[in-house]
């Protein structure tokens, strides 16, 4: 079964970002190719620091708590865990190479509560580094993919027996769970708030998450991440981490694929000619949010020949499935014929349409072909430079540390 993330921050991001609702159709398209992976999911560090954490947790909730299905008593400990991890890379940059703090997840918040606690900042479940640290920290936009990865279930319970987490995790497993169990203790005792001085082993948490890889996760992870048991994955993953491509790069690896991989990948083909079009729809669009009328719009825009052209393929797109909203979006797309006489009209009328799904308001309306803009975007990009990694940017990172950590 395939899980979808709660509201992934990468895809459903504001509307003021977002104005064609393009975000969920790339990412639907994307999944059928680039599985286990989202916008924000793209450190491997956050799978370590996650499977990590929900199992030490639950192993303390089995341990020191009755109920064990409670969730909200889950939520503290995983609470508890980030701010740990976070202070420590945090405290350890401010001795060491502060180039290890770089892409952590609420470090620079972090920094500044740190400092500004002199170097001891209080933890608090209900007063964490970020304001939505359950939704934006790591166990937030690392749970779905862990899922889709079969590692932890709906309700976040490992999928796979404790001592094969403790296996991964080395000989630093049993003394790391017993300074974060005792962090814990202390920090029930103390009335759910605790300083972060009283947690001593720093250097061995942050080695655990972010230290070289041991003996048997380089495989248990490139299994789980499908980049050796799937074969288009494999293919796409021989071909992000070689980094052959310089320009364009993203781009180039698709078509590089399609051309390659037998039998023919007809997924891939699908992102391709997605990306082909919706490029000119954001190209009208956003002309025309800098644009007085619509006779002003089709001067700058030119010739409809290549919009055409793309646009004959992208017809032929399947629909998503089991999401009666993607679908109906993706019909009013196709509706944009660049053949019709009211092809602008069209494309204004779509963004109404995804304004309503998303319960906006529109960016533009446009009144006896003149255009009132409410907002303002740039329309000075070109129809070939692709907007949209597709989730390769998610394997590149992950992929570049991952081989890394191996080496």
């Amino acid at each position: 079964m395939i899980y979808f993330t709660d509201e992934d921050p990468g895809i459903t991001k504001e509307h003021r970002r977002d104005p064609l609702g393009l975000q969920s159709l790339w990412s639907y398209y994307a999944a059928k190719v680039i599985k286990n992976l989202t916008t924000v999911s793209n450190d491997f560090r956050g799978f370590r620091e996650v499977l990590l954490c929900l199992d030490l947790c639950w192993l303390y909730l089995e341990e020191n708590e009755s109920d064990k299905r409670d969730s909200i008593r889950l939520n503290k400990y995983i609470l508890c865990f980030e701010q740990l991890f976070i202070y420590s890379m945090v405290d350890l940059a401010e001795t060491g190479d502060s180039k290890d703090l770089e892409g952590i997840i609420g470090s620079d918040a972090g920094q500044r509560k740190y400092h500004e606690s002199g170097g001891n900042p209080r933890i608090r479940h209900s007063e964490t580094i970020l304001v939505n640290q359950l939704g934006l920290g790591y166990y937030g936009r690392y749970k779905t993919p862990m899922r889709n990865m079969g590692l932890i279930d709906r309700q976040s319970r490992l999928c796979i027996p404790h001592e094969q987490v403790q296996n991964l995790y080395g000989k630093s497993f049993e003394q790391l769970k017993k300074a974060v169990f005792g962090f814990f203790k202390l920090y029930e005792k103390n009335h759910n708030e605790l300083l972060f001085g009283s947690f001593k082993d720093r250097k061995m948490l942050k080695e655990t998450v972010c230290g070289s890889l041991r003996p048997d996760e380089y495989k248990f992870w490139m299994d789980r991440f499908q980049f050796v048991t799937d074969n288009l994955m494999q293919t796409f993953y021989k071909h992000v981490t070689a980094d052959t491509f310089k320009n364009e790069k993203y781009k180039q690896i698709f078509k590089c694929v399609l051309h390659e991989y037998k039998p023919y990948p007809q997924e891939v083909e699908n992102i391709i000619q997605f990306e082909a079009y919706v490029r000119c729809v954001e190209k009208v669009f956003f002309t025309m949010l800098n644009s007085k009328d619509l006779a002003d719009v089709s001067k700058k825009i030119g010739s409809l020949d290549i919009y055409r052209e793309r646009y004959s393929r992208f017809i032929n797109l399947p629909l998503p499935a089991k999401s009666a909203a993607l679908c109906e979006r993706i019909k009013k797309l196709k509706a944009c014929n660049p053949s019709e006489e009211d092809y602008l009209i069209k494309i204004y009328e779509y963004h109404k349409f995804v304004s309503n799904q998303k319960n906006r308001s529109p960016w533009l309306e446009i009144l006896k072909g003149n255009i009132q803009s409410f907002n303002h975007g740039d329309d000075s990009f070109d129809l070939i430079t692709w907007g949209r990694d597709y989730y390769l940017g998610s394997m590149d990172g992950i992929g570049s540390r991952l081989e890394a950590l191996h080496d």
